[in-house]
């Protein structure tokens, strides 16, 4: 992966990602919410054991119950083409657990209330937060080809 693709999914990412999860947050319901939870509580423990593959199993369970709950029929396939695009450079960043990890939980806790508040700007800025936090830990690091 080089720095201007990285570079350049993130821009899509961070344009797209805040609005399905805008749209996401007057549509879903406690069930997904809860389930959000248990995903965040997985990617805690992952994190803890060290567990890269499971961090990021979660992390993916946790944004796209998201995602899927905003029921959009053009958004939706837009981002997981940029997960799958992006997918392989993070597995590899984190199993070096050189991965951005630290401000994941305080990001995913924001969004979990914004969305019991059914808080669309809130959520919106949760994910946006949460993906540039990531980005920027990970463009400090020394991950691209270029």
């Amino acid at each position: 992966m080089s720095r201007a693709r990285f570079l350049e999914i993130l821009e899509i990412r961070l344009a797209v990602e805040p609005r399905i999860a805008m749209r996401a947050a007057s549509k879903i319901g406690p069930e997904i919410i809860d389930a959000m939870t248990q995903d965040h509580a997985a990617m805690c423990g992952a994190l803890e054991r060290g567990d890269s593959r499971e961090y990021l199993a979660s992390n993916r369970r946790f944004h796209f119950r998201l995602y899927e709950a905003a029921q959009t029929q053009v958004m939706f396939p837009v981002v997981e083409s940029m997960w799958m695009q992006i997918g392989p450079h993070l597995n590899q960043i984190f199993r070096a657990r050189d991965g951005a990890t630290a401000t994941a939980d305080h990001h995913h806790n924001a969004l979990i209330r914004a969305l019991r508040r059914q808080d669309a700007q809130a959520a919106g800025k949760a994910v946006w937060d949460d993906l540039s936090n990531a980005a920027d830990a990970i463009l400090a690091g020394k991950h691209f080809k270029d």
